[in-house]
């Protein structure tokens, strides 16, 4: 098992990484960055965000997309967020656990 301290000095697990990162990088923020990539759609004379017609067409994948988001980004947000891994003996490492 792998575990990271947060710059509020906290220790996590690598299960638990996604739920503490997600905190940061916003279901809001993905959809910034959807939008970004692909735009509006126009339908009919209508515009609306690519983000939400993902969200609400098919939910599931949104969310897949969205976990997999943070999953690609892990490194790049652990960086920008200030987490590091924590190793044996460092401080914060759970005790009994090697």
């Amino acid at each position: 098992m792998l575990y990271y301290r947060c710059p509020d000095g906290t220790v996590v697990d690598e299960l638990d990484l996604p739920e503490v990162l997600a905190r940061h990088y916003t279901r809001e923020d993905f959809e910034n960055e959807v939008d970004r990539i692909d735009g509006s759609i126009t339908i009919c004379g209508s515009t609306f965000s690519a983000s939400r017609i993902l969200r609400e067409l098919d939910p599931d994948l949104y969310d897949s997309a969205y976990s997999e988001a943070i999953e690609s980004n892990t490194e790049e947000l652990m960086e920008e967020v200030g987490i590091e891994e924590i190793f044996p003996g460092d401080e914060g490492y759970p005790e009994g656990v090697a």
